[in-house]
């Protein structure tokens, strides 16, 4: 893991991984929190789709998988660039105060020695 910090308020981060064993995942994943109390409201962009979000539990599924979001409130814009797809979901159904930005690096079954890769860079600036 490294993580890259540059001083206009971006940072990069770089994960390399090997399965040292044959494995069998449900799920891996790799995901950042947004907690509704400070995003509730913001408009979410990502693969040509935009939304508001919402400060009441709905549809827990808010924006589909894509290598780019866009989340622009009141006080900064924060922008997200991934090597995986990542969604977007209201997480409070599964009882925490957030929204969910997640991705999907490896499931199911891995051979030994497999090895793979996430690159995450996230910019945060003023609203224009």
């Amino acid at each position: 893991e490294t993580c890259l910090v540059r001083p206009d308020n971006s940072f990069t981060l770089h994960f390399d991984f090997s399965a040292a064993t044959d494995l069998n995942l449900r799920l891996w994943r790799h995901y950042s929190f947004l907690p509704v109390r400070a995003y509730a409201g913001a408009t979410a962009r990502g693969d040509g789709k935009s939304i508001v979000l919402p400060a009441e539990l709905g549809e827990e599924s808010l924006l589909p998988g894509s290598r780019r979001f866009e989340i622009e409130g009141r006080d900064l814009v924060i922008t997200v660039d991934s090597s995986v797809p990542l969604s977007l979901v209201d997480h409070r159904g599964w009882g925490t105060p957030d929204y969910l930005l997640a991705g999907y690096p490896v499931s199911g079954r891995v051979k030994r020695g497999t090895t793979w890769s996430v690159d995450i860079a996230v910019t945060v600036r003023a609203p224009m």
